[in-house]
């Protein structure tokens, strides 16, 4: 299928524009907008340690289907083992996290989690902060050495200093 007609579909299916794609003159398709959730909006969640070890969520499933639909074939990982006690020290060990793996240093990945990010944490036309976020539960992000946390949006980004610096992908950790 040629690009033309995969770009095509992509709008079709989407209604947005095609992420990633290069057009034949070389210049770099506009990202597409993940498709619209449900009308209901929850209030900003607060902090939730992981407790358990267990199985993929069906929030962070349904995260990694929305991406995957939205941007095309994407890298995506999100469980892993817990520690030899049985005690999940990160959200990825009780399934409620996913790392989207893009490269900040390449014009084409920033791109794509610029976008993702600009509308997850967009209001809605009612004003109210983070309105996709809100709605997919999700708790904090980290991108690029930033940090924003649903349990203190009010300071938008903030610098993150943990030991990974986040710039070879989107972690989303979800309620």
């Amino acid at each position: 299928m040629s690009l033309a007609s995969r770009r095509a579909l992509l709008l079709g299916v989407l209604g947005t524009a095609a992420t990633g794609l290069v057009t034949a003159e070389g210049a770099l398709a506009a990202p597409a907008t993940p498709r619209s959730l449900p009308a209901g909006l929850e209030d900003l969640p607060s902090y939730e340690a992981p407790t358990t070890c267990g199985p993929l969520q069906p929030g962070t499933a349904g995260l990694r289907d929305l991406i995957l639909a939205s941007y095309g074939r994407q890298t995506i990982g999100t469980t892993r083992a817990c520690t030899a006690s049985g005690v999940a020290t990160s959200e990825h060990m009780d399934g409620r996290a996913l790392d989207w793996m893009l490269d900040a240093a390449d014009p084409a990945d920033r791109a794509t989690a610029e976008d993702f990010l600009r509308w997850l944490l967009a209001p809605d036309a009612a004003g109210r902060t983070a309105a996709s976020a809100r709605r997919l539960g999700v708790m904090y992000v980290i991108w690029d050495r930033q940090v924003w946390k649903s349990y203190r949006a009010d300071l938008g980004w903030q610098p993150y200093t943990g030991s990974n610096p986040h710039t070879d992908h989107v972690h989303v950790s979800l309620t």
